[in-house]
């Protein structure tokens, strides 16, 4: 029987099984977006938590992580000015220190965050302001719905780790991708991993083909 591959979100891609282990809880607070010239966006759940209270962010230009950030700026009516390559929130403030200098800027993040990004640019005398404006929940599932023996499981975030370990023990023949090096980092010792080729869904999904 051929193997199957589980992304722990909600996420739709053929071929592949959903199994959500988190959910996002907004955290709507007040923000004058003519007080900034950026917003900093580390995230897709960022762009969707800002959206759901403020119809006045998109007037603010972003600088984006990556491309799939980027994507979702747009398709939500903002505009971007610069899209980082590294993907990685420490590398990410380096990429925008140049074009922040001088500015004032505003990051918009989860309640947790793996990256050091606000204390890097801060310590580089950036003039910046932090909201916290989601957080993720893991949830607890059923026991039945843990994957059978031999499938692969995509974590594609930290949350991701925390919430399938919440649930379910590791069984010792599944497959573990891990979307980039803060999830990897993320998984116990006990749990060998495949990383994708790039820190994306995409690639995640590729290098879990690769064990069919």
């Amino acid at each position: 029987m051929t193997p199957s591959i589980y992304l722990l979100n909600d996420q739709k891609y053929d071929g592949i099984k959903n199994l959500p282990v988190f959910t996002i809880n907004y955290l709507p607070c007040p923000i004058n977006f003519d007080d900034y010239d950026y917003i900093i966006f580390t995230s897709k759940n960022t762009i969707k938590a800002i959206d759901s209270f403020s119809d006045t962010w998109q007037t603010t230009p972003a600088l984006t992580i990556a491309p799939n950030t980027a994507k979702t700026v747009k398709t939500y009516g903002g505009t971007v000015e610069f899209v980082g390559t590294k993907s990685y929130g420490d590398e990410f403030a380096m990429e925008i220190l140049d074009i922040v200098a001088s500015k004032r800027v505003l990051f918009l993040r989860a309640k947790k965050v793996m990256s050091s990004l606000y204390n890097i640019l801060t310590k580089q005398g950036i003039d910046i302001t932090e909201n916290i404006i989601y957080e993720t929940l893991v949830l607890t599932l059923d026991k039945a719905l843990q994957p059978p023996p031999h499938s692969i499981i995509v974590f594609s975030s930290p949350s991701t780790v925390a919430g399938f370990l919440h649930n379910f023990s590791w069984d010792s023949s599944y497959k573990a991708v891990a979307i980039g090096k803060t999830t990897a980092d993320s998984l116990p010792s006990y749990i060998g991993y495949t990383m994708a080729k790039t820190p994306s869904i995409k690639d995640a999904m590729d290098a879990a083909r690769c064990y069919i």
